[in-house]
Parts: structure tokens; C-alpha cells; sequence
């Protein structure tokens, strides 16, 4: 669990190979739900100059929007934001494209 997550976030989630979807037993989906934010709240985001991050920008204002409109998309369709969410990280400037990272995992029947 932890590494697939981790392993998601990869290049700030813009790669074409991220694993976006894990299959988790029902009765471990808690669990999973722990692992996976607490995961993604541990991802520094920040000024990729600064040693302590681990998450830089996004590639461009386009991709940033696309991934506003994912994150707004999975909102509506009922997915529980567990890490980051819509908009900038707080204390990021303004000129940058920044997304925390978002965790979505819902169960279906």
C-alpha cells in the first residue's frame, strides 16, 4: 500500500504509468484509507530547489487545470478526498502551479 501510493506521486503524479487504482479487500479498506493519507500527507510539496521537498510543481498551467477538474470531477462523483484536495497547498506563491497530492479511494458494491 504504501509503496503503490508512493509510487503514484512519482514525477508529482504526471506520468503516464502512475498506478491510480488499487484493489482492496473490503474488510482491509480502513486500513487502506490510513496508509494511503497518511502517505500523501507525508509528501513535502514545495520550491524543487529546496532539499526537503519531494513533490515540485506541475508541468503547466494546462495540466494544473486538468488536474483541478479530476480532483473536481471525483468530488462529484462521490469520492472522499483523504489528502490534499482542489486548489494550492497554503503558503505556496500564487505564480505557481502547485497541487497537493490527491488520494481518492471509494468502495463500490
Amino acid at each position: 500500500m504504501t509503496s503503490g501510493v508512493a509510487q503514484c506521486m512519482v514525477n508529482s503524479g504526471q506520468t503516464c504509468v502512475a498506478p491510480t487504482r488499487m484493489l482492496v479487500p473490503r474488510e482491509r479498506y480502513d486500513e487502506a484509507i490510513s496508509i494511503a493519507a497518511a502517505v500523501a500527507n507525508g509528501i513535502v510539496v514545495g520550491d524543487p530547489a529546496d532539499p526537503a521537498t519531494k513533490m515540485g510543481p506541475i508541468s503547466n498551467r494546462a495540466h494544473y487545470e486538468k488536474v483541478q477538474e479530476m480532483i473536481r470531477a471525483g468530488i462529484e462523483e462521490g469520492a472522499r478526498v483523504i489528502a490534499g484536495g482542489p486548489g494550492r497547498p497554503e503558503g505556496l506563491r500564487r505564480a505557481s502551479t502547485r497541487a497537493l497530492p490527491s488520494s481518492r479511494m471509494s468502495a463500490t458494491t
